[in-house]
């Protein structure tokens, strides 16, 4: 009775088999099949088979496969299992997975199992892996793959171009034999960073085959395959971009240089609000604001002139005209104006025009001129009226094109990897609406939207966190929800360049289709790819404007600008530099400073200097003198200042000269007519007392005498009323000149007012006193030809008529 039970319950094991299970005799005809075979073949039931040739179940060239390799296998082992296709009742086929034994005493027993869905989910993996190996093999990155020995077990083409090994080369390395800087203790913690943020990027240095070593950045990622866990490593060769970085550094600093050390004011201001952006601390000295007071400040408030005309200028700056304005009045913190002279121009700033205007103090020019003008008036009113000095100023200036680089893989996406639906959006800021994602391209969609708040949508999140998302069904994410009809799955990635985020990537599938976490690693290592070249064309965008920037600064400067190596070799010099000094570009450049500068100035110029390098010093001014190539000779007031590196050293000296010989000219000027007399140029009354103090003290020391010797003219009033004041200047003009030549070259003739004169003799006794008053007297008993005639009523013998005849008039000298 036990036998008869487990009898009955293996017969219903195999009646209710998924696997279609049959018996055959020893010809292949159907003794027994159970109701799962018979409708694997698509039959109502095992009737329709039984007495029938297994036969029929496949085709011919099946058949004869089986005959010819089957068989042999069944009757060498007696058992045969494989795989084959099947022939339905309706001619349609499928794979099946067949096994076949001999029964004992003849005939076969036979399982066959349907595997389509198997075969179906084999090929789906196969065409991910194959897509995802299409990837690698493309991307423009090196991609390594290694275990968590560092030990490489995959790398596509990029990574042996970019290390100079082959394939078989590349496998047989390890991460120690290519990074310069490998840490083999810091490895755990790295692998362990990896794998709970699933995404790190460091910078590390990489040795290429032949030695040459260049920066990398590495992006580090992790998967598993094969129950091993894997680290995928994409490398990028970042020698460009620091090359950039250092370009980008040394500009900032030769502008930042210029615009710090220049002693005129300068400042930055935005066109649509009228508000100061930036100053440098000239300008603050002129105006008594604070850095943080005047950021932010309205023109308004800074320039003392109507509002109608502030406007004009802006609008014609803006216009690209370069604006030389003039002089105007600026207001300072405690309420007082200051004369100033400005220029303007727009250059870029931050991606768009700004208004740059650089304004001089003239206070202390308008004071000179105003002296000079009062001292010319004071004598005898022969002042000639004061030329302005023009100092023509191009204003900074240089067109730079904002629009941002973006390399757009939406077209890749949708062309190389199949993807239905993909698109791109750029993050901007608004000062109005906020942070919005902008859409840039799209395919595959009838409608998308042009605009997404990022505090909305599956983009909103991904850009809000930083974070790629995968929706496997987008109806049951509540951000996707009603977005765009038709979709089944969505991957969103971020578009960042390591520091900033700058957009999103996205792709949708359609029909049903699921994204996996495959198409996840795709998108996000396309949108990497997208978003290094948005941060590579920013950075570049931003080298050029800081290179514009400096370079309108220093080629448009009104004052002469150098820059020189430490030990004063010039190596850039702007044009007002070399209109100061009569040189071109060309003939400057490695010129010594020294043989420029006037050979009585140059020691001092060397202690400055040396105080400069060895930081004695951060900058020094003072007023020297060049000598031009004509061999003229000009006053300059130069400004001097070491731009330092990060170890404290001068990397290169910057000049701020400024022109100043004619305020010298005017310094001179003034200084002489306050000590001589403005008819004769004899030392005046002041002059005169200061170099009589001066004689009596060396007396006092040497013991010797000084003799003063007063005189004036007899009769010079009858000279001036008969003659007229005219001549009576000429008279005075050529006493003074005779005096002179009656006294030795070291004494001093003096001219108090009027026909008062006074000669101071050193080392005089009262002989060589005497002496002097002799030869004065002499010098002066010639007659004097003045040119002049005096009226008379003779009359002349052969003249008819009244008129003038010559008369002498006779003048002496009283000397006491």
């Amino acid at each position: 009775m036990r036998a008869e039970e487990v009898l009955r319950q293996r017969s219903a094991v195999i009646e209710n088999s998924i696997d279609g299970m049959a018996v055959l005799d020893e010809n292949g005809v159907y003794v027994y099949l159970n109701e799962s075979h018979a409708r694997l073949y698509g039959y109502d039931g095992p009737e329709e088979l039984l007495g029938k040739d297994w036969g029929v179940l496949y085709d011919e060239e099946q058949l004869a496969w089986f005959y010819g390799n089957t068989m042999t296998t069944l009757r060498r082992d007696g058992h045969w299992r494989g795989e084959a296709v099947g022939r339905r009742r309706d001619g349609s086929t499928f794979p099946q997975e067949l096994s076949i034994s001999v029964i004992k005493g003849g005939g076969f027993v036979c399982v066959v199992r349907d595997v389509t869905e198997r075969k179906r989910a084999e090929e789906a993996r196969r065409e991910s892996e194959e897509r995802f190996r299409r990837l690698v093999e493309q991307a423009a990155d090196a991609i390594f793959v290694h275990d968590l020995r560092g030990e490489f077990v995959d790398a596509n083409q990029k990574a042996c171009e970019l290390l100079g090994y082959t394939k078989e080369e590349l496998l047989a390395l390890s991460v120690m034999d290519i990074e310069e800087n490998f840490d083999p203790a810091g490895l755990v913690d790295l692998w362990e960073r990896v794998s709970s943020e699933r995404s790190v990027m460091i910078e590390g240095i990489n040795v290429h085959k032949d030695g040459r070593r260049f920066p990398v950045e590495i992006h580090l990622g992790w998967f598993e395959a094969e129950g091993e866990r894997l680290v995928l490593a994409t490398v990028r060769d970042v020698t460009e971009r620091k090359q950039a970085e250092e370009i980008l550094r040394q500009s900032e600093e030769r502008y930042r240089a210029v615009f710090e050390r220049t002693t005129d004011g300068i400042f930055l201001a935005d066109f649509d609000t009228m508000r100061v952006l930036e100053s440098n601390a000239a300008l603050q000295d002129i105006l008594g604001y604070t850095p943080e007071e005047l950021r932010g400040m309205s023109l308004y408030d800074v320039i003392a002139e109507d509002q109608e005309s502030i406007d004009r200028n802006a609008r014609n700056i803006r216009n690209g005209k370069n604006l030389l304005i003039g002089e105007r009045r600026y207001r300072r913190k405690d309420g007082s104006l200051v004369l100033v002279e400005t220029s303007a121009a727009s250059i870029p700033y931050a991606g768009r025009e700004v208004s740059c205007c650089i304004a001089r103090d003239i206070t202390e020019r308008k004071e000179a001129e105003e002296a000079l003008r009062e001292s010319e008036e004071r004598h005898r009113n022969q002042a000639r009226e004061l030329s302005l000095l023009h100092q023509v100023r191009t204003a900074l200036a240089g067109e730079l094109d904002p629009g941002a680089v973006f390399r757009t893989v939406v077209e890749a996406v949708a062309e190389t990897y199949g993807y239905p639906r993909a698109s791109a959006y750029l993050l901007e800021d608004d000062a109005e609406v906020g942070k919005q994602l902008v859409l840039q391209h799209q395919v595959g969609y009838r409608t998308v939207p042009e605009r997404v708040p990022v505090s909305k949508g599956v983009m909103g999140r991904v850009a809000r966190t930083g974070r790629p998302v995968l929706l496997e069904e987008v109806s049951e994410d509540p951000d996707y929800r009603g977005a765009v009809e038709g979709a089944t799955s969505q991957v969103c990635a971020p578009l960042s360049d390591g520091e900033r985020l700058l957009g999103t990537l996205a792709v949708e599938s359609t029909g049903g289709c699921r994204l996996t976490e495959d198409d996840l690693r795709v998108v996000g290592a396309l949108a990497e790819h997208a978003g290094m070249a948005l941060g590579s064309a920013s950075l570049h965008t931003r080298v050029r404007e800081a290179e514009e920037r400096f370079r309108a600064f220093f080629e448009h400067s009104a004052i002469g600008i150098s820059i020189a190596t430490p030990d004063r070799r010039l190596l850039e010099t702007n044009p007002a530099y070399q209109r100061m000094t009569g040189y071109t570009a060309e003939e400057l450049f490695g010129k010594p400073i020294a043989e420029l500068s006037h050979p009585d100035d140059v020691p001092e110029d060397g202690k400055l200097n040396e105080q400069l390098r060895s930081g004695r010093l951060d900058r020094y001014r003072r007023e020297k003198r060049y000598v031009r190539k004509d061999g003229k000779t000009v006053w300059v007031r130069p400004t001097v200042s070491a731009v330092r590196n990060e170890n404290g050293e001068p990397s290169f000296l910057v000049g701020m000269v400024e022109d100043v010989t004619e305020r010298k000219a005017l310094e001179d000027s003034l200084a002489y007519r306050a000590t001589h007399d403005s008819l004769t140029g004899l030392p005046n009354r002041s002059l005169l007392m200061e170099r009589l103090g001066q004689a009596l003290s060396r007396a006092r020391r040497k013991g010797w005498r000084v003799a003063l010797l007063f005189l004036d003219l007899d009769n010079f009033k009858v000279v001036n009323d008969s003659l007229g004041h005219e001549a009576g200047d000429r008279l005075l003009l050529a006493v003074a000149e005779r005096l002179k030549g009656a006294v030795r070259p070291e004494d001093t003739v003096a001219r108090l007012g009027g026909d008062e004169f006074v000669v101071l003799i050193e080392e005089a006794g009262l002989e060589e006193a005497s002496r002097a008053a002799e030869r004065i007297s002499e010098g002066l008993a010639a007659p004097f030809a003045l040119g002049a005639t005096l009226p008379g009523a003779g009359v002349v013998a052969g003249d008819e008529a009244g008129g003038e005849i010559a008369r002498e008039a006779f003048v002496s000298a009283s000397v006491g």
